[in-house]
């Protein structure tokens, strides 16, 4: 094998191993929180990937060893740093109940160097274990002794909720392919910040790995992420500490001209909704004055980008049939759904919040709509009606007549 030197590099077969560590900064403290240990390996002068390095250990049966030796390694290197307001991140590949499972190298070095074990992060590696017990026994040992746990990848591979379910771990970090495909497409953005929102449900911190562009810092800005990773801010290093207050720097520049770019998006999101509130609230008071349905929406249902307008009791039952703009296009998938007389809608959140301030148009986040399978968001008002009924007026819209670079927060308009 091989032994660690005084350098703190490490020998392994003819391969000289060594530590580069890439910080992670929080969104809201605007600075480092935390340092990715990272292996960096050449045969001689020649490169050697992190991959390459153990895809050979695994065909030798060390993979777990040379695991190990690497904590080891990064603990040292981190040790020297001095930054004890930091995580450290360390990468742990999956147990195997054929691999070499103890732990007790980490332990010793970590004691030895008088790190607290409160400041290690333990971060299992997207990979496949043929042991999902043994896998959450050790992160069980990883608790017990006072480390937080992270999954990494999360949404590419093995990594799915079936990994939060089961290890519930502190810290989620998202797999770059997630940011790339919310970069190209409208839905998987809302999907984005709803996939956060899950993983904040859970319990555990998000991280978005990957961030290369002051776009990409933007999109992860608006999907409620809390720390961010990637080129964009800093790349791995032997002494991170060199770039941290230039890192600082440039994540706050970057950071106000995304709240800058954030709040212009609201403007027009508002700006281009006016058309349809101000119509809308004409149809409430058609409404509320008893005009039939399907006389009092003509206007609105003429607007591009208007779906189909209904009326709901005080319980979220539909009384009407859809009145269904001429422009909608209806291609047949759908159809057992479409039919929604006396289908409830209490659980929705446009009715929830009608509900909850009478007289307030209110704007739905963008959703699925069970009728279409589109993206649709939804215009709705409670009001008394001069019948002496207390109903529920809406109208959806094709989400499309935004523009979704950023998840549209809930907007109340008095009428």
């Amino acid at each position: 094998m091989g032994k660690h030197a005084m350098n703190n590099t490490w020998q392994y077969h003819n391969f000289e191993l060594r530590s580069h560590f890439q910080p992670i900064y929080s969104l809201a403290h605007r600075r480092c929180v935390g340092l990715e240990a990272l292996i960096r390996t050449q045969d001689g002068n020649l490169p050697c990937s992190p991959l390459e390095l153990f895809a050979m250990a695994r065909a030798r049966d060390e993979e777990a060893l040379l695991d190990q030796h690497c904590q080891a390694l990064h603990l040292r290197n981190y040790a020297e740093l001095l930054l004890p307001e930091q995580w450290l991140f360390i990468n742990v590949c999956p147990p195997s109940a054929l691999a070499y499972p103890d732990q007790q190298l980490f332990w010793n070095t970590l004691n030895q160097l008088g790190l607290a074990p409160q400041r290690m992060v333990m971060e299992i590696i997207e990979h496949a274990s043929n042991d999902p017990l043994l896998l959450e026994e050790q992160v069980r040992e990883y608790r017990t002794r006072g480390a937080l746990v992270a999954i990494d990848d999360f949404g590419a591979g093995h990594s799915n909720f079936d990994r939060i379910w089961r290890l519930q771990p502190d810290i989620v970090k998202l797999d770059r392919s997630l940011l790339v495909q919310a970069r190209e497409q409208t839905r998987t953005r809302h999907v984005l910040g709803k996939l956060i929102q899950l993983i904040h449900g859970s319990g555990a911190l998000a991280v978005m790995e990957g961030v290369e562009t002051l776009d990409d810092l933007h999109l992860v800005f608006d999907s409620g992420a809390d720390m961010v990773q990637g080129f964009g801010l800093a790349y791995p290093a032997a002494d991170p500490r060199v770039g941290l207050a230039e890192g600082r720097r440039k994540l706050n520049a970057q950071l106000a001209i995304c709240a800058r770019r954030s709040q212009r998006n609201q403007r027009l999101q508002r700006q281009q909704l006016e058309r349809y509130t101000s119509q809308f609230t004409e149809l409430v008071s058609l409404s509320r004055g008893g005009t039939p349905m399907h006389s009092a929406s003509e206007a609105i249902l003429r607007l591009p980008g208007v779906q189909r307008c209904y009326l709901l009791d005080q319980d979220g039952y539909q009384l009407s049939h859809n009145m269904a703009a001429r422009q909608s296009t209806d291609d047949g998938r759908f159809r057992p759904m479409q039919d929604a007389l006396g289908a409830s809608w209490s659980r929705r959140h446009y009715f929830k919040s009608a509900i909850a301030q009478p007289g307030q148009v209110q704007v739905s986040d963008p959703y699925l709509s069970v009728s279409d399978g589109s993206m649709c968001l939804t215009l709705s008002c409670a009001f008394n009606a001069e019948s002496g009924r207390f109903l529920v007026l809406c109208c959806d819209l094709h989400a499309a007549v935004l523009d979704q670079s950023c998840t549209l927060p809930d907007i109340a308009y008095g009428i």
